[in-house]
């Protein structure tokens, strides 16, 4: 289930597959049964007192069952392993998913785009990994993409630029444990190394995030330091 006007509220007034949604003479009585059904009452950002006739339409966009919902897409994973001898190797990833998703809520509406908007998948995503080994050491480095995306809620729609984050780790084997011997190892790990922030979005309401917590984390930069010991 889904809100059916998933664009702009605005832009939707102007379109006929959305008439049967909106209503241009709302009538006080109606108004204020809609107001007394709702969870938390009247939530009024217009910053003046709520006035019924200064009311000009009603937008039913509460959850509906999607009528259809078309996905496609593509996952790749390519690896690359080299033994550079005397216990060195060197190892290359990468992988990534490609997907493309739309839903009509019903045969009146418009379709719907999915993947590449915001509280949705990117369209595009990336991850490139290389990783090091020497004797007891291991280092590994990562890429992170996240293709661009659009905010389709408001009358313009407002593009998100691509992003990219790095993250790095180094683990030491001070004990190397074979089958059920001891080992121990230790581990310092740096998460979004460069402290790329998310991508600040629009807010059509107080309780709105100002970022898309689909796609970003609110966290920064992370590190870590870690021990691990098994038998």
């Amino acid at each position: 289930m889904t809100g059916p006007i998933s664009g702009s509220i605005l832009a939707a007034f102007g379109d006929p597959g959305y008439a049967s949604l909106i209503d241009f003479m709302p009538d006080p009585a109606s108004l204020a049964a809609l107001i007394g059904s709702a969870q938390f009452g009247l939530a009024n950002f217009t910053g003046a007192p709520y006035d019924p006739a200064s009311v000009v339409a009603v937008a039913d966009n509460r959850n509906t069952n999607v009528a259809a919902w078309a996905l496609k897409g593509i996952d790749a994973r390519l690896t690359w392993d080299q033994a550079l001898g005397e216990g060195r190797s060197l190892g290359l990833e990468i992988a990534g998913s490609w997907i493309d998703s739309e839903q009509r809520i019903t045969a009146e509406l418009p379709a719907t785009q999915l993947a590449g908007t915001i509280f949705n998948p990117a369209k595009l995503r990336v991850r490139s990994t290389a990783r090091f080994v020497t004797g007891p050491l291991t280092a590994n480095l990562a890429l992170n993409y996240t293709g661009g995306l659009e905010d389709r809620r408001f009358d313009e729609i407002r593009r998100l630029a691509p992003t990219a984050t790095v993250d790095i780790g180094v683990s030491y084997t001070l004990v190397r444990g074979e089958g059920r011997d001891p080992g121990l190892e230790i581990s310092l790990t740096a998460q979004n190394l460069f402290n790329e922030q998310p991508r600040e979005i629009g807010q059509l309401g107080p309780y709105d995030t100002p970022y898309d917590s689909t796609n970003y984390s609110p966290i920064g930069r992370f590190i870590a330091f870690g021990i691990r010991r098994h038998w």
